[in-house]
């Protein structure tokens, strides 16, 4: 089953004409039919806003759901699942090649 990815990015709004996005969560691939928790450690820096981007696999099998979003305000916050680290799908992704298949 392909199910493609799921990641969560913050997007800083510093003024009316500039944003930047940070990917904060990422995750690739099957994870069973059971819901999952997951959590986000974010930091903004005043206006922000979260953007949740569900990428499709190559075959119509494979569905990613989210549900209960919240956000609070903790200070005890860590990532999970730890395997969701986005440097680890970043470099996933820059070792793709097209030309053998579309990741």
């Amino acid at each position: 089953m392909d199910v493609g990815r799921l990641m969560i990015y913050v997007r800083s709004i510093v003024s009316a004409n500039f944003t930047s996005e940070s990917l904060v969560w990422a995750l690739a691939g099957p994870r069973g039919p059971e819901w999952k928790h997951a959590f986000v450690p974010i930091q903004p820096n005043g206006r922000y806003q979260i953007i949740i981007e569900g990428v499709r696999g190559k075959s119509f099998e494979g569905d990613i759901a989210v549900d209960d979003i919240g956000v609070l305000q903790t200070e005890s916050c860590k990532l999970q699942p730890f395997e969701a680290d986005p440097a680890e799908v970043s470099q996933a992704l820059v070792t793709c090649r097209f030309e053998e298949d579309f990741c």
